[in-house]
């Protein structure tokens, strides 16, 4: 806002083709976020059930997934995040 210069869109770990100026960037967005492809999808939709069923989340707040804030059970995540990612490329 500072500048006034155009930012692009831009996925994490991932390359977005151009969005043309007639598209609507959200439904992008929201198509990149439900994919396949994406594991922080998986991840995040994994701490969020086990918050649910379990009264915690792996990764407190269940919201805030990133480097400095890791899980309390590391592999338990990976391997539920791997089993999510599977079945959903079924």
């Amino acid at each position: 806002m500072k500048t006034g210069a155009e930012l692009k869109p831009a996925a994490l770990g991932d390359a977005l083709p151009e969005i043309g100026a007639d598209e609507d960037p959200r439904l992008r967005l929201a198509d990149w976020t439900s994919s396949k492809n994406n594991r922080f999808f998986a991840k995040a939709l994994v701490n969020r059930y086990w918050k649910h069923f379990f009264g915690r989340g792996l990764i407190e707040p269940e919201d805030d997934i990133r480097d400095t804030n890791p899980p309390t059970n590391p592999a338990l995540l990976e391997a539920l995040e791997a089993h999510s990612f599977r079945a959903a490329s079924i």
